[in-house]
C-alpha cells in the first residue's frame, strides 16, 4: 500500500521473530547431540532457586548512601544466580548500577551444592542444561585436541537461552608450572589458547541469553587469567552452611510440614 500499515508491520516483525526463534531452536538441537544435555523435565523436580534459599531476614540490608556515596555490599550467591536468571529470561536488571552478570565460578569443597545451584538455575529458567567436560575436548585424540577445543567453543557460542556448566574442567585451566620443561598432561598447552575462547564465549553469551558457570574444588590451582573478569563475571565460594543458614533451612522445612506455625511468635 502507498502508506505503511501498522498491522502489516507488526505481523512482519512477529513473523521474523518466529523464524529467528525457529532457527535458534534448530541450531540448539544440532549442538545438543554432541554434549550431555538435560532438558528442564530431566532435572530434579521442584529444585528451583527459590526452594534452595531461605529469606534474607534483613540481615544484609544497608543504607542507600553513606557520605554521599552508594553502598555496595558483597552480593550473596542467591542474588547473583537471580541476576543470571534475569539475563537468560531477558528481564532488565532491577537496578541501574548492576552490571551484566551471566557467568560465574563456583568453588569450594565437594558436596556443597555447586552443581545443584546451576541445575536449579536452568530449571528456574525452564531452559536446557548443557554439560561440558574435558572428555568433550579429547574425544578426537591428542593430535586434534586444539582443533576440537575450537569447535567446542564455536558451538557453544551459537547456543541461545541455555545454561552451560563446565564440570571437572580443572585440568584444562590449570595454572602452568614454569619449572616444568615439558607439559605434564595433554591439556597443559591448551590453557593459553583457552583465554580468547572464554572471552569470545563471554561476549556471545551476553547477546544470546546464555549463562554459564565453572564448578571447581581447586580454585587455587587454576590459571588466574582464565577465571578473571572478561571470562567469568564473578567468583563465589560455596562452603558448608553456617549456624544461621542451618536454622533458616530447618525452619523452612518445619513450615512445610506445619504451615500453621507461620503465624506463631516463634523467632
Amino acid at each position: 500500500p502507498p502508506q505503511s500499515s501498522r498491522c502489516v508491520t507488526a505481523s512482519s516483525v512477529l513473523a521474523l521473530d518466529r523464524i529467528n526463534r525457529m532457527l535458534d531452536d534448530r541450531i540448539n538441537a544440532l549442538i545438543f547431540r554432541h554434549f550431555s544435555t538435560k532438558q528442564p523435565q530431566d532435572l530434579p523436580s521442584g529444585r528451583t532457586l527459590q526452594s534452595l534459599f531461605y529469606g534474607d531476614y534483613g540481615l544484609r540490608k544497608a543504607p542507600e548512601k553513606a557520605d554521599d556515596e552508594p553502598v555496595r555490599r558483597e552480593e550473596s550467591v542467591a542474588i547473583l544466580l537471580e541476576r543470571m536468571r534475569s539475563h537468560v529470561l531477558g528481564v532488565p536488571p532491577a537496578r541501574d548500577h548492576w552490571d551484566p552478570f551471566y557467568s560465574i565460578v563456583l568453588h569450594g569443597p565437594p558436596g556443597t551444592g555447586k552443581t545443584t545451584f546451576l541445575e536449579a538455575l536452568a530449571l528456574s529458567c525452564e531452559v536446557p542444561l548443557l554439560e561440558v567436560t574435558p572428555s568433550d575436548i579429547v574425544v578426537g585424540g591428542e593430535d586434534a585436541i586444539e582443533r576440537r577445543a575450537r569447535a567446542v567453543f564455536k558451538a557453544l557460542s551459537l547456543l541461545t537461552r541455555v545454561v552451560i556448566i563446565f564440570d571437572e574442567f580443572d585440568p584444562v585451566l590449570r595454572r602452568r608450572d614454569p619449572t616444568l620443561s615439558s607439559p605434564s598432561t595433554v591439556f597443559s598447552f591448551l590453557t593459553p589458547g583457552m583465554l580468547p575462547k572464554l572471552k569470545t564465549l563471554n561476549m556471545t553469551a551476553k547477546q544470546r541469553g546464555v549463562a554459564y558457570g565453572l564448578v571447581t574444588n581447586l580454585i587455587g590451582s587454576l590459571d588466574e587469567a582464565s577465571v578473571r573478569s572478561g571470562r567469568f563475571d564473578g567468583r563465589v565460594g560455596i562452603y558448608p552452611p553456617d549456624l544461621l543458614s542451618r536454622a533458616g533451612r530447618l525452619w523452612s522445612e518445619i513450615l512445610e510440614l506445619e504451615p500453621s506455625l507461620s503465624n506463631s511468635n516463634i523467632p
